[in-house]
This record gives structure tokens, C-alpha cells and sequence, in this order.
């Protein structure tokens, strides 16, 4: 790219490295270290063979808790999915929205992995091409093994102000919780709902 001697920090932090490497960046602009960072994130999967994805993906979990359960890493999601049936109720309506949703954005994004709108009733219905795959989840409530990569311009607000397209950050937000299921009431989700707490408090938000 032509970046070197630039300074250059990986953020590994599973699935929240995304949001680790952005709030790492405004961290970095808020100190007033950098006026400009640019955040990048890649992965490429395709690569890989099935089972070796499975065990890569499940070492974002308590692998010493949770190796076994069926499914991997998308059966901890499954076994989350079941309690949260369990104590709210069949979600099953809710989830093929959610998919339908997805789809229907990525139908009109050029950048989308899948670019198919797939309707409410394919992701509501088990079948050969939708099969279930760590139960209530099927294929169309799980992430893709795919290839992909995203990158966003970061700035303080002079640098950016004639951008056509910029936004204005009031906060970042990030908590801390038990990695462990066995620790957790895994239904709750305390985390994010501190998270999203302090994030509005501090951005003085209802």
C-alpha cells in the first residue's frame, strides 16, 4: 500500500474487532494524537477447510467450557437462541425478519456479499437450501464463510467538513463481561445493555 513506516496496530478481538479497531481510532483522534486514521478490517476464509473454520471460529468462545457443544461456535449462539426461547417465548417469527431484513438490504447494495432479496417465507422455513444448522438457527440467522473487507476514514470534525458524506460520533462506549456461558445469564445480555446505557447517557440521549 505504500504505508510503511506508518504507524500500524492489528486489533484481534473476535467478533468485535470491527468495533475494537474503530473505537481504538477514535480514541486515538479524541487524545489528540491524530487528526486522520484510517480503519481496516479483511478476512479471508475460503481458504480454509470446513472443520479447521470450525475450530478457528470456535476459539472466540470458552473452549474449555464450550469445545463439545454441538454445532460449534454457531451452537453457542444456538444454545443462547434456545434459552432466550425458552424464557420469551418462540422467536422464531422474529428471526426470519430479521434475515429478510439482511437480505433485502444487501438486494440493493452493491458491495453485499449476497445480493438476493430471499423473503420472510424462505428464512422462516426449514428446508434443503435453509436447512437448520445449531437449532432455532438455520442458515439464514448464521454469518457466511466468506471473503470480505470494509475501511473507514476517521477525522476530527475541520478535516472532514466539506466530506459528502460524513457523520458526527458523540461517543464510544465499551464494557467488560464473563467469557464463560457458565457465568453468565446468557438471556440478559448485561453487557450490551450497560454499553448502550452509558453510551446514551454520555451522548445525552433518551
Amino acid at each position: 500500500l505504500g504505508m510503511t513506516p506508518a504507524p500500524v496496530t492489528r486489533i484481534e478481538n473476535a467478533c468485535a474487532s470491527s468495533g475494537s479497531a474503530m473505537r481504538e481510532g477514535i480514541m486515538a483522534i479524541a487524545s489528540g494524537l491524530y487528526d486522520i486514521v484510517l480503519v481496516g478490517g479483511v478476512e479471508k476464509m475460503t481458504d480454509t477447510r470446513g472443520p479447521a473454520i470450525g475450530e478457528n471460529l470456535l476459539r472466540a468462545s470458552y473452549v474449555k467450557e464450550e469445545a463439545d457443544i454441538e454445532g460449534g461456535f454457531a451452537g453457542v449462539f444456538g444454545t443462547i437462541a434456545e434459552n432466550y426461547f425458552q424464557r420469551h417465548g418462540d422467536q422464531s417469527d422474529a428471526l426470519a425478519k430479521i434475515a429478510a431484513k439482511n437480505h433485502k438490504n444487501g438486494s440493493v447494495n452493491p458491495l453485499a456479499h449476497v445480493q438476493k432479496d430471499l423473503g420472510y417465507e424462505f428464512c422462516r422455513n426449514e428446508s434443503e437450501k435453509n436447512p437448520f444448522v445449531a437449532p432455532p438457527l438455520k442458515r439464514t440467522d448464521c454469518s457466511m464463510i466468506s471473503d470480505g473487507a470494509a475501511a473507514l476514514v476517521l477525522s476530527v470534525p475541520d478535516a472532514s467538513k466539506n466530506a459528502k458524506k460524513a457523520v458526527m460520533l458523540r461517543t464510544t462506549m465499551q464494557v467488560n463481561d464473563f467469557l464463560p456461558i457458565s457465568r453468565l445469564d446468557i438471556v440478559s445480555f448485561e453487557g450490551p445493555k450497560v454499553a448502550w446505557a452509558r453510551a446514551l447517557e454520555d451522548a445525552k440521549l433518551g
